[in-house]
């Protein structure tokens, strides 16, 4: 049940991840981050640690009712007893108070809450003994006389309902925190979805063009007026294209239309070919520059050191402590706004795809470039 409740706890890991990479934009809104990740570490965790407790839903009271079935024989009916924009815009003292005044309330419920466990887990620890002189003393105000034998026999049956209604108690804790768990991670999964139809997508070679748009309306939220409208965009094959506009335009939306993130009002949509997206917000992973390049891609010696030198990142490898098999921190936080930028630009080249959507990617690159 152990191995059961571990393979369990994968599948719901990966089911979340996956679901998370396929919201919508409306449904990404009402999603945090933070709340995915604790779907994946609280309530996926809490369905691991009921499943090896899941024999004890008919063993305990099995055991119960047996135990109580051996002390009606033996004594009869006796026996019943949550940063940044906070520093930009200096809110540190009025989030500082708001912060305090929610903490002060989640001491309130934490306290009460430890309040009724004790109690609980008192009552559990003496149930038997008290169960125990209750019974003895009915049963000998009943006119029964207690001996040796009926005692010792019935403290051993009282001491065997102890360890099956402590059990018990704790799986019904775990079982209605799981039924909570288990209402948030079905809320998740039953919200949109990215329309996957938005795009046309096919890998003819013979297609004369790499991107189609024909009066394409386009917008982020159905609640919202359209972003894009009536765009027409074709590009032929192994050309490079650059979209020029002011802050807020419409470019990144552009991008974004052609990836099927947005969603379609009307319109026809096309990517011909294997598409590398290249974002404006660098993508760094917690490994090596190497693994960070590669990403999971075969290994090409020649083609790699193509693209460090196109990338000019051979500079930076050796500035770096271990060249490319430093270990880059979360975030690439070990590295400059430039060098993000040129390996995650690396990384898309070194997939060698046949269309590059690349978004302002020299925005925060070093001068050497």
């Amino acid at each position: 049940m152990f191995s059961v409740g571990m393979k369990i706890q994968s599948i719901l890991t990966i089911a979340v991840y996956d679901k998370a990479l396929k919201l919508s934009n409306a449904a990404r809104r009402d999603k945090t981050i933070g709340e995915i990740v604790n779907l994946m570490s609280i309530d996926v965790e809490r369905f691991q640690q009921l499943t090896p407790q899941i024999q004890q839903y008919w063993s305990s009271p099995f055991q119960i009712t047996l135990a109580l079935f051996l002390l009606y024989q033996t004594i009869g009916l006796s026996f019943i007893g949550g940063i940044k924009v906070v520093k930009l815009y200096a809110w540190e003292l009025p989030m500082l108070q708001v912060i305090a005044n929610i903490r002060k309330k989640e001491v309130t419920i934490i306290r009460k809450a430890m309040m009724l466990r004790y109690i609980t887990d008192m009552i559990n620890v003496t149930s038997p003994f008290l169960v125990s002189l209750v019974a003895f003393g009915a049963y000998v105000l009943t006119g029964n006389t207690l001996t040796p034998q009926i005692a010792f026999v019935s403290l051993t049956l009282f001491s065997l309902l102890r360890q099956p209604m402590m059990i018990l108690a704790d799986l019904i804790r775990q079982t209605v925190q799981v039924i909570v768990s288990n209402k948030r991670l079905k809320d998740f999964f039953v919200i949109e979805d990215l329309d996957l139809t938005t795009v046309e997508r096919d890998l003819n070679p013979e297609y004369p063009r790499a991107v189609d748009i024909d009066t394409g309306t386009f917008r982020w939220n159905p609640k919202e007026r359209p972003t894009l409208k009536n765009i027409t965009l074709h590009v032929p094959r192994g050309i490079l294209v650059a979209v020029v506009g002011q802050v807020g335009s419409g470019k990144s939306s552009l991008l974004s239309a052609l990836l099927g993130e947005m969603e379609k009002v009307q319109g026809h949509v096309g990517l011909h070919g294997q598409v590398a997206y290249v974002p404006q917000q660098s993508w760094i992973q917690n490994m090596t520059v190497k693994d960070n390049i590669v990403f999971q891609k075969q290994f090409d010696k020649k083609l790699y050191d193509k693209v460090i030198d196109a990338c000019a990142l051979k500079r930076d490898l050796e500035i770096l402590p271990d060249g490319d098999m430093t270990e880059i921190g979360e975030k690439g936080i070990n590295l400059s706004g430039g060098q993000k930028a040129r390996i995650s630009l690396a990384r898309g080249l070194y997939q060698t795809r046949d269309v590059y959507l690349l978004d302002d990617i020299l925005s925060a690159v070093d001068a050497i470039v």
